[in-house]
Order: structure tokens, then sequence, then C-alpha cells
């Protein structure tokens, strides 16, 4: 089953919002239009639907906005794998968009007693976005969705032109901060496989493991919701092999997602957040170390270029060690050995260097 922790057992406010967690293509816009079904309130301005997303993102359009200038603030944009300051947070510029994030949810929620907000930029601050709800005493609770990493990455590379590593990379830092910030809260994993195949029985157990009950939940309204049209796209899916078989995705990122799809199949455990724990701790150690050498986009492709320059030269110098060892083998080189021995003298008498293989 795709379910993940219990609540803490507090009371919790009378306003609650439902957190969509999920990265960038990994259906959290498919996820989100589910919920508003059911009778969680949307916000007031969506953002359009476009080629990337036909069916709608269901997303604020001036908090999608504020997301991206709060990023830039703290020297960040949205497709950047990198871990953000920690210490940015606690700045004034942080405090001024802690002001401008409350007064727009205040305008496009209103008083709504059940809301869902949805942007996968908020993965990368969870407990920002939630400090701010708590100040306006309105009780979080997450939904956490998980897509292969691959699938996403190549929806990415399709629709934004992101290079299919640099994706990859996004779904680990949005995946893995969301996943640690999201702990204290109650809170619910959901793949998209199921999304798809059992949308109702899901999220009908989600609402009772995090402890909502949905407004619009009735026979009548199953019925209108049956066929919800955003569920029936697919892409990417036929242009994806296994996570094992795919060479393109690395050991450490499908690891990552089989330990996710363990919370989510069988719960939470100790175990399993240690083990999600050190994949976290050794990625950001590994953005430390190459984070610097790509602060844009081309940079990413000049190191690509890089890698195949590298691999060539590799090549090139493994075919030329090969006719060279050829020629050692040969029995004109054995034939000849007679005559390099009585030219070796003359050669370091000149001031030549001695040859360094075989004689």
């Amino acid at each position: 089953m795709d379910m993940a922790s219990n609540g803490n057992g507090r009371s919790r406010p009378q306003r609650q919002a439902i957190l969509i967690l999920g990265m960038h293509r990994s259906g959290a816009s498919a996820l989100a239009g589910v919920v508003r079904s059911l009778g969680a309130a949307a916000p007031k301005t969506l953002l359009m639907p476009d080629a990337s997303d036909p069916s709608g993102y269901w997303e604020s359009a001036p908090l999608a906005r504020a997301h991206d200038e709060l990023l830039a603030a703290a020297g960040s944009r949205w497709n950047d794998w990198r871990q953000l300051n920690p210490e940015w947070f606690h700045s004034s510029a942080a405090q001024h968009f802690k002001e401008r994030i409350r007064d727009i949810l205040f305008d496009e929620y209103g008083d709504a007693p059940l809301f869902v907000i949805k942007d996968p930029r908020f993965c990368r601050f969870v407990p920002f976005m939630s400090a701010i709800l708590g100040e306006m005493n309105i009780g979080t609770v997450a939904f956490l969705m998980l897509r292969k990493p691959v699938e996403a990455a190549l929806s990415l590379e399709r629709g934004e032109r992101i290079a299919l590593p640099n994706g990859l990379l996004l779904w680990l830092r949005h995946t893995l901060v969301a996943e640690r910030h999201s702990r204290h809260m109650p809170r619910y994993f959901l793949t998209y496989e199921v999304l798809l195949m059992d949308w109702r029985r899901h999220l009908d157990r989600a609402a009772e493991k995090v402890g909502i009950v949905w407004p619009g939940r009735s026979s009548s309204s199953a019925a209108g919701t049956e066929q919800l049209p955003w569920l029936d796209w697919r892409q990417d899916r036929s242009d994806c092999k296994t996570l094992e078989e795919n060479p393109d995705v690395p050991p450490f990122v499908s690891d990552t997602y089989r330990i996710l799809r363990s919370m989510a199949a069988g719960g939470e455990s100790r175990q399993l957040f240690d083990q999600v724990d050190v994949a976290r701790t050794k990625f950001d150690g590994g953005c430390e170390v190459f984070g610097p050498m790509v602060p844009r986009e081309e940079a990413l492709e000049q190191i690509r270029a890089l890698d195949k320059a590298l691999t060539e030269a590799r090549l090139k110098n493994q075919s030329l060690s090969e006719e060279l060892e050829q020629i050692y083998k040969s029995r004109w080189w054995r034939m000849t050995k007679p005559l390099r021995a009585i030219n070796l003298p003359f050669r370091r008498k000149q001031g030549n260097p001695a040859p360094t293989r075989r004689k």
C-alpha cells in the first residue's frame, strides 16, 4: 500500500492546507486536480494550461511568481539542483518574502477551511512555507508524489530542454528535501502509477491517514470524477526502460527511488529514514564539491562536451596503444632488436632520451 506516517495526535487548527510535494513533471498537477475535485479549494488565480501541462497546473500564478523571485533572491532558480543556503532564510530579504507570501495566501484562498497548495518550487523550502502557514494558524498535511526519476527527467528534457542528467539531479534535490522536511507533518505517499490506477481508494486512505475529510466526497461526486481527463495523460512512459536497465540513470538515483518506494509501500521506519538520510548527505556533499562549477545550464553543456572529448581521447589513446602492442609483438620488431641495441649508445651520446618501452 502507498502510505506514510501517522500524525502526532495533537488537535489541529480549524483550517488546513494540503501541501502537494512533488518534483516538476512528477504528476503533482494531476494529484492537485484530483484533490480539488474532492472539495479542497484551489487558488483564485490559476496558472494557465500550456503545452507542457494541457490539463492545468492547479498552481497560484502570483504565488509561483513570488517563489521564483524568492529563489532568485537566495541565489538560485527553479531548475537549480544545488542546496539552498539555510542561513538566507534568517535574512531581512526572507522576512520580506514571508510577509508577501502570507498576503498572497490570504488573497488566493480567503477563509477556505481546506485548500490545496501546489508548486514544485517550495519542495526546496518546506520549513519556510510551513512556518508561514503556522503563523496564520493553518494546519498542514503533506501528500508526497513519487514518479520514476527517468520519466520526470525525460518530460523536462522534452518540455523544457533540460538535459537528462540535470533533470535527474533536480529529481534528487526536490524529492530528498521534501521528504526530510515533511516528516513532522501528517503525510501520505502516492506514486504516479497508483494515482492513475486507483486514485479513489488512495485518496480516501490518504484523508483517513492525515486526518482530513473531503468536503466533496460522495457517491455522486465520485461518479463525476471517475474519468478525470488528466489521469489518462501519460507522456514519456513508453520511452522509459526500468531503472535497472536504463544506462542513463546512475545507481545512486535508482537506489534513492527504491528507498522512497519502500516508504510508500510498507510504511516508514527508522531504518528507511537512516538510508534516505545517508543518500541526502552524500548528495549534499557532492553538490558542495561540484555545485560551484555549474552556475548556469550552459556550464553543464560544456562539462558534457568536455566529458565527450575526454572519452574520445581515451578511445584514441587506447587504439594507439593497441597498434603499438601489435608492433612490439611483430616478427619485424624481434628481428631488428640487434640493430636497436647497436644504435642505443649513439642515441645517448647525441643527447636523445633512451627508449622507455621494450627493446
